[in-house]
């Protein structure tokens, strides 16, 4: 019998998504908190870039998300596209909720006293998050999952834009982390048979012309 793999995490359910940020709204500091599910779902961020971005790593204007090399597991700076869903709630937060410094260098995302968030205060966030949803494996690091499958499903991309954006060296990740479209849009998308019917009735014009008019390459006999 051929070894079956353990299953890879997978990505979060549509209803599982919406629930995920209605529920992260809530409580003392629910705009901070659904500011960072946006963030992570809309940007693909790993726990510790998220919690090392700076104020000026945000460009509102051009929706970009600077994510610098010191930050980074692959060791190399990109810019990731803001969602203008992500942006939104970024700007409520930066402008209404967040405290601390203003200062370009300083911290995106605060505690309650104004000081830099750790990774480890997110994966505490993220178990509060498990128990409102009811959602048993949720983490943090699943919703990097779930913007690798959406942004193939709403074509947000080129499979080497995704490569980019993730901040993944190798193509090989790219696959590991994107996940199959749900069966209902898989569905409805053009049949297999819509290329090779197109490929019969758009003819070249010289497949179009009788036999008199071919070219004399067309039925010519060797002698």
């Amino acid at each position: 019998m051929p070894k079956v793999k353990d299953e890879a995490r997978r990505a979060l359910s549509d209803p599982e998504m919406w629930l995920l940020i209605e529920r992260a709204a809530g409580g003392e500091l629910g705009n901070r908190d659904a500011a960072i599910v946006w963030t992570m779902l809309g940007c693909g961020l790993r726990r510790e870039e998220l919690v090392s971005l700076h104020l000026g790593d945000v460009d509102a204007g051009e929706r970009r998300l600077h994510v610098r090399a010191a930050s980074s597991k692959s060791v190399h700076a990109r810019d990731v596209t803001i969602p203008i869903e992500t942006l939104k709630a970024l700007d409520s937060y930066v402008a209404d909720h967040r405290r601390g410094s203003n200062e370009p260098g300083a911290p995106l995302f605060t505690d309650r006293h104004g000081d830099r968030l750790h990774g480890d205060a997110v994966r505490k966030l993220f178990e509060r998050l498990k128990r409102r949803t009811g959602i048993r494996d949720l983490c943090a690091h699943m919703l990097r999952h779930t913007w690798a499958t959406n942004f193939h499903r709403s074509g947000s991309g080129s499979k080497f834009d995704m490569q980019v954006e993730g901040g993944w060296t190798t193509g090989r990740m790219v696959e590991r982390y994107c996940k199959a479209r749900p069966f209902e849009e898989r569905r409805r998308a053009p049949s297999p048979f819509t290329a090779p019917r197109a490929a019969t009735t758009e003819k070249r014009t010289s497949e179009m012309r009788t036999s008199q008019q071919r070219s004399g390459l067309y039925g010519k006999r060797i002698a």
